[in-house]
């Protein structure tokens, strides 16, 4: 499992051993590594073989990454069969930084995916940018009273056995998705419109938050597109 990083001021980031996830902007950045072969009695080394190797492996890292990512703070995508060929197909985006290559003839390629169109894989919807999901006008942001895991979705819940559920297109809230930061002031320009909703919530579990009496309108009184901005405590 991931083990979330938590550091004041710092993106809220988890870090394995294939690389990190950064849910305060929504990226994966991994480290492919590729080790020359010996291709001749001589020793002699070919350029192409390392620099290969380590583009499979910057994005077999990257799979595994996006298939550990949490849905919804109990399943992970990877438990979810239908998503495996999106996920895959969706990997194939990624971007490369300059290969460094060591003096042994080692290649590492730095890599880096987003991965804000996921949550509209999982509602089985047409992929649209984070801008067209945010127009729709403001959003939410939600101040927690402890850290929890990062999920893509959360459920909500009011009084009474109110529930609601934000971060998938088609949700009552968050379109745009959910983005994850330790200030308001780390999150994406405009992500949640000019003038968002501001609620506290307690955490129930991963994913899954209360919140108080007085932001039952807020948040159960109708539909508030845009993103949703979860600020953790440092």
């Amino acid at each position: 499992m991931l083990a979330a990083v938590l550091l004041a001021a710092a993106p809220v980031e988890q870090i394995d051993d294939d690389g990190t996830v950064d849910w305060s902007s929504r990226t994966l950045r991994v480290l492919g590594v590729g080790t020359p072969r010996i291709l001749s009695p001589t020793g002699a080394l070919t350029d192409g073989e390392p620099r290969e190797a380590a583009r499979r492996d910057a994005l077999a890292r990257l799979g595994r990454l996006i298939a550990g990512l949490s849905f919804d703070g109990a399943t992970r995508l990877a438990d979810v069969p239908s998503l495996a060929a999106g996920l895959e197909r969706g990997v194939l985006a990624y971007r490369t930084d300059e290969a460094r290559v060591m003096s042994d003839g080692t290649v590492h390629l730095p890599a880096h995916l987003t991965f804000d169109w996921v949550p509209a894989l999982a509602a089985g919807a047409t992929v649209v940018s984070t801008a067209e999901a945010a127009s729709g006008g403001s959003g939410l942001v939600i101040v927690l009273d402890q850290a929890t895991e990062p999920a893509l979705r959360l459920r909500l819940l009011g009084p009474a056995g109110a529930v609601t559920y934000a971060g998938l297109p088609g949700d009552p809230i968050g379109a745009a998705g959910v983005v994850w930061v330790r200030e308001i002031g780390a999150a994406p320009a405009d992500f949640v419109g000019p003038s968002p909703h501001t609620i506290h919530a307690q955490v129930v579990r991963a994913g899954v938050l209360r919140v108080g009496a007085s932001d039952l309108v807020t948040v159960f009184g109708g539909r508030v597109p845009g993103g949703v901005v979860v600020v953790i405590p440092p």
